[in-house]
């Protein structure tokens, strides 16, 4: 066997360098944050997982079926666990048994770190070969042998360019950053490039984009939206055509879910029409917020909490829109207006005169009436973000129960993944994890029927459905911003 040559691949959304024999071929590229790799000529391959809070839970077991089905097209469920990962030895092995022949996985589960400014990011990661057992005594076996001893070095891990475990930073825009006139605030990911302006703001990576802004709406909501539609589509999938995969359109608010004909990248946007009052002018003016992302379609999963995130965290303050509502004008005419006065006219009257009557109380009653419109429009904005959410989620959960994977979370939002092949499921059972597992580190997992619990009750904690919990959350995040609006106007 001649001497085995190494080439490497990169996956930029996931920060994820892979080296591989020359010749093999991939069976899936990040595909929910899975690489598979194999010689196309022997039943021999390299599997990588990046492994989060929904993937913990799968198990030796279940992963083995999933590297064996993925590198090798064979869906087995009889597996053997030769030996389990450790906190002190992350090398595992197991024996994936077939009618007409059978499978050895053995790999290593380790944490791999990347630096972004001052901060470490750690991700588990989990890296395996997988061989048919056939091969063990033949000429094969040096092969594997050489792919096996260079394992541990086959996987680099850099920072994700659509922000996955990246650290979330809280960026405010202010008119004057002494007397901090705050116009709007956002979180993003620590690793996204903000452009920012007084209407809102881009951000975005080599391989993401996300957009906040205000724009001036001169001809019909609907026009608008289709007409930025397809300036998304052109100016960034350079693309005349798209394909509409779910949308909503009413009379001040959109909703549109996007992607290219080849289904490489998609468009997750939507729009509220929003009117204010100008006070200088006297006159009415609308204003539409969009809200835009578009990333690559085999990341939407693990992307969607990061648009979530971004989304629901931006928030306006005093100063929005300062110019356009008149307040600007207003200010300088009031100055311009204001009487000169010399050195000899500073000491006060005696009997000083009362203000002026004739414009202040017009003034403040329709600048009252302003302030009440944004308010009825800004929780207007919050009630269709928490709309949008929750039919995301509630999506999201039809796929857990078509799938049988419950997403399910402790009382310290650990979440992990729970397979359960529609046995058992959240409407129909309590699900239940050791208590003194504080961390969650086991994949001990009980169901009881609905209304019984494990005995000994005081050793079990009950678990709940991840995303009902995150749709409760959801409603509390709204109203605390509905709050914050009244406290802010």
């Amino acid at each position: 066997m001649s001497r085995l040559q190494f080439e490497a691949v990169k996956d930029p959304n996931y920060g994820v360098v892979l080296k591989y024999p020359q010749g093999w071929v991939f069976t899936s590229f990040g595909e929910k944050g899975i690489w598979a790799v194999r010689d196309p000529d022997n039943e021999v391959g390299v599997i990588v997982f990046i492994v989060d809070d929904l993937l913990q839970n799968l198990g030796l077991r279940k992963i083995a079926q999933i590297s064996v089905l993925k590198l090798f097209n064979h869906y087995l469920t009889d597996v053997e666990v030769l030996e389990e990962p450790t906190d002190n030895s992350g090398k595992f092995e197991a024996r994936i048994k077939g009618p007409d022949s059978s499978y050895v996985l053995f790999g290593f589960l380790r944490t791999s770190t990347c630096f972004l400014n001052n901060y470490s990011i750690k991700e588990p990661i989990l890296l395996a070969i997988a061989y048919n057992e056939q091969y063990i005594g033949t000429e094969l076996e040096p092969y594997i042998a050489k792919v096996m001893a260079n394992l541990p070095l086959l996987v680099e891990k850099e920072v994700s360019l659509f922000g996955k475990n990246v650290p979330f930073k809280k960026f405010d825009y202010l008119s004057n950053l002494t007397l901090k006139d705050l116009r709007w605030s956002v979180e993003l990911p620590m690793n996204y490039n903000l452009r920012p302006d007084i209407y809102g703001f881009e951000a975005f990576t080599d391989r993401v984009y996300v957009s906040i802004k205000a724009y001036h709406l001169f001809i019909s909501f609907e026009d608008f939206v289709n007409y930025r539609i397809s300036f998304l589509v052109q100016d960034y999938l350079k693309s005349s055509k798209y394909i509409v995969v779910q949308s909503a359109i009413e009379e001040n608010k959109a909703f549109y879910h996007v992607s290219d004909p080849e289904d490489k990248w998609r468009i997750f946007g939507y729009w509220n029409l929003q009117s204010y009052y100008n006070l200088a002018k006297e006159e009415m003016f609308n204003m539409v917020l969009e809200k835009v992302a578009i990333y690559p379609s085999r990341i939407e999963l693990d992307f969607l909490p990061i648009i979530s995130r971004i989304f629901t965290s931006f928030t306006t303050g005093p100063y929005w829109l300062y110019e356009d509502i008149g307040l600007l004008e207003l200010s300088l005419k009031s100055t311009i207006s204001s009487p000169q006065t010399t050195p000899q006219k500073i000491e006060p009257p005696k009997h000083p005169k009362p203000p002026h009557k004739s414009t202040a109380p017009v003034r403040s009653s329709r600048y009252e009436q302003w302030r009440q419109k944004l308010r009825d429009d800004m929780k207007r904005l919050y009630d269709w973000e928490e709309k949008l959410w929750e039919s995301t989620y509630s999506a999201i959960k039809t796929s857990d129960v078509i799938t049988g994977m419950y997403s399910l979370e402790d009382k310290r939002r650990k979440t992990k993944l729970v397979y359960t092949g529609n046995i058992a499921t959240p409407s129909t059972h309590r699900f239940w994890k050791p208590k003194k597992d504080a961390p969650w580190h086991s994949n001990i997992v009980a169901a009881t029927s609905k209304f019984t619990k494990p005995f000994p009750k005081h050793e079990w904690e009950e678990l709940k459905w991840h995303w009902n919990e995150e749709i409760k959350r959801l409603k509390r995040e709204i109203e605390k911003k509905k709050k914050k609006i009244d406290e802010i106007l």
